[in-house]
């Protein structure tokens, strides 16, 4: 594939705010820059990342489409035996938003390749991770704190989530603050907490949960 940068994207900008002028509060501060621009160019590398602009397509991947029928026949197969629960669809629009992709790239939504609010199953006596909402950050690649409880203390009333989980905050103002992770370092490898969270399961590897991260916290 190749790297065809869009006319549109804010380079230009990220270089001419890369400095600026501190404000006079403190003592020795008047007149002073700061790099501002560091905080503009992290974000437009990674605007570029998943959008596919950074790297050329490795000839010997497999066409994304390939991966969605594989992806989707497996949430199938997951369903019709028990593995999973089946869930009705959420309503979305119709049609693919209005952007250009990379070659051999394919828009697809994350309830075909996963599973939303899933849960957990296992015997009440196991040690699993809580988590409550303060424990989770704002800052992308925190590590998400937790406590250490049997899993028949927390197993009602708590939303469930697993090791490379995605959670989401769905409540004002941890919404709009940002507070979302991937789950890791769960004890045993599992565990429940506040109710307020989306929780997104991938139904394979095919799909990159801190991709998944990024988009939600988009």
């Amino acid at each position: 594939m190749a790297m065809d940068y869009p006319p549109a994207l804010p380079s230009l900008d990220v270089w001419t705010s890369a400095l600026r002028t501190k404000t006079s509060a403190g003592r020795g501060s008047n007149g002073k820059v700061e790099a501002y621009g560091i905080k503009k160019l992290r974000e437009l590398i990674l605007e570029l990342a998943v959008r596919g602009k950074l790297v050329e397509q490795e000839p010997s991947e497999e066409a994304a489409s390939e991966l969605l029928k594989q992806t989707v026949a497996e949430k199938k197969r997951l369903i019709k035996e028990g593995g999973i629960r089946e869930s009705k669809p959420p309503v979305v629009p119709d049609g693919s938003p209005d952007q250009q992709l990379p070659a051999s790239w394919v828009w697809t939504k994350l309830f075909e390749i996963g599973e939303i609010a899933p849960r957990n199953d296992a015997d009440d006596k196991v040690e699993a991770s809580f988590v409550p909402m303060q424990a989770i950050s704002e800052k992308y690649g925190t590590p998400v704190q937790h406590e250490v409880k049997s899993w028949g203390e927390i197993k009602s009333g708590f939303t469930h989530f697993r090791e490379e989980d995605v959670v989401l905050a769905k409540i004002t103002p941890c919404f709009q603050n940002g507070k979302s992770a991937v789950m890791r370092g769960l004890t045993n490898g599992f565990g429940a907490g506040t109710t307020e969270l989306h929780v997104y399961r991938a139904i394979n590897a095919c799909t990159v949960p801190e991709y998944v991260l990024v988009y939600l916290k988009s």
